[in-house]
């Protein structure tokens, strides 16, 4: 058979989550997602949903089939956040504490670190306006 994988039933009991950053997951992160979840898979996909504006929802949906998986850990923007939650997909974000290293990039800028605090899970997203 072309194109099939044969899977042992530790390979089929973990669970797959979908890492939706460019940043690759910490060990405190991954040891946090184990932790909830049990034994788990990563899946890592690097795509900027920010510079792709048909790329929302739509992706999202597309990569969490295409990996097979039932979480999904992201850094998303707003608007593809409330996009995702009105279809039902609740997706795990990290919450990381910046602090500042005391060096100075090379723009000018100070460089810091960030580092993992918890996750927790987006349930609904709501913009609420008013004309100036």
């Amino acid at each position: 058979m072309i194109g099939c994988q044969i899977l042992s039933q530790k390979e089929v009991d973990k669970m797959r989550i979908l890492w939706l950053s460019r940043h690759v997951p910490q060990e405190a992160q991954v040891a946090a997602l184990r932790e909830r979840f049990g034994d788990i898979e990563i899946v890592r996909r690097a795509i900027t949903l920010h510079n792709n504006p048909r790329a929302g929802a739509d992706e999202v949906e597309r990569l969490l089939a295409e990996v097979g998986a039932i979480e999904m850990v992201g850094v998303l923007p707003i608007p593809h956040l409330a996009e995702v939650t009105q279809r039902g997909i609740h997706p795990i974000r990290a919450i990381m504490t910046r602090t500042p290293t005391g060096s100075v990039l090379p723009n000018g800028e100070i460089e810091y670190n960030f580092d993992f605090e918890r996750f927790e899970r987006v349930i609904k997203i709501e913009v609420v306006t008013e004309k100036l």
